[in-house]
């Protein structure tokens, strides 16, 4: 490094073995830049001045512009084995800047209901065969943001056939265990095949033509930067020009697994999306409306190696 004081904005970490043997000494090779604020920043970690870098380079990295730290243009297997450190590194301060900075979770949306019974199971869909996605253990307040017409569930005596989504569960559950009338007053009637924006896991949608397509929508960007699209499962494979937004749809193609996703969550899955009209690539998992694995895996196959 070239301030052994402060170590980058990552601190000092050990020397990435895949840089063993590139010098003369055979420890490693410097290829950082002057204006590399992951490993060539003067402020040292914990202070403000460190915090602003930090802020910098994220804001950056998320802005969907090129940023110094993946931007060497090192020749052939060097220029590879470089970009994978860079990519790890980044994720690294990432990391680093939200554990200092957390998002804020998001409330639930809808209205509050007080459920009935013991062991109730909420659903990925209206259904009984559907997938269980949550089980209520006791009587709870619940949040829902819409309500329809489904299957009839038979419950103490009393049948029901409409079904409300739970904004917090990320799932369905039967009104016949929910207190009040079987239609639940205040709580909006579902519009569409698909539960209002904010509700989680994949959808059908006809953005590309077909109508049997399962879509998710972009999630996760702050107000002032754009989602990217990008050519392999990284953040160094390079972008296109989408400049995606919360509430757009894509069409999920396939599921991979690549580098863990800019947030510094750890999330490594990612999906080749579409957004129906110009442009394709990968997105992380992070940023899309996709729900659990255990939701989207059912509907979604795994990408063919290329």
């Amino acid at each position: 490094m070239r301030h052994p004081g402060s170590g980058g904005l990552t601190g000092r970490i050990p020397v990435p073995s895949v840089f063993a043997g590139f010098s003369g000494d055979g420890r490693y090779f410097d290829v950082c830049r002057v204006d590399d604020l992951v490993c060539d920043t003067h402020t040292r970690p914990g202070t403000l001045a460190w915090q602003q870098d930090l802020f910098s380079f994220v804001q950056l990295a998320l802005s969907g512009q090129p940023f110094p730290h993946t931007t060497y243009g090192l020749p052939g297997p060097a220029r590879v084995l470089a970009d994978q450190v860079a990519g790890e590194a980044a994720s690294a301060a990432m990391a680093q800047y939200y554990e200092l900075h957390p998002l804020p979770s998001r409330p639930p949306y809808g209205t509050p209901e007080q459920t009935l019974g013991t062991d109730v199971r909420v659903r990925s869909a209206p259904a009984t065969d559907s997938e269980i996605v949550a089980t209520l253990a006791a009587p709870t307040t619940v949040y829902a943001a819409c309500q329809t017409h489904a299957e009839s569930v038979t419950y103490g005596g009393v049948t029901n056939n409409v079904w409300s989504y739970l904004s917090d569960r990320h799932g369905w559950i039967s009104n016949v265990f929910v207190k009040g009338p079987a239609w639940l007053p205040g709580v909006p009637q579902c519009t569409g095949p698909v539960p209002p924006s904010g509700a989680t896991g994949p959808f059908h949608c006809d953005i590309g033509g077909d109508a049997h397509d399962w879509c998710a929508r972009v999630t996760a960007v702050q107000a002032d930067s754009v989602l990217s699209m990008w050519n392999q499962p990284n953040y160094t494979s390079g972008r296109n020009g989408y400049q995606g937004h919360n509430g757009n749809e894509l069409i999920l193609d396939c599921w991979t697994t690549g580098a863990p996703d800019a947030h510094g969550t750890g999330d490594r899955y990612w999906f080749a999306v579409d957004d129906g009209a110009n442009f394709t690539g990968f997105v992380n998992d992070r940023y899309l409306t996709t729900g659990s694995r255990a939701q989207w895996s059912k509907v979604v196959p795994a990408c063919k190696p290329s």
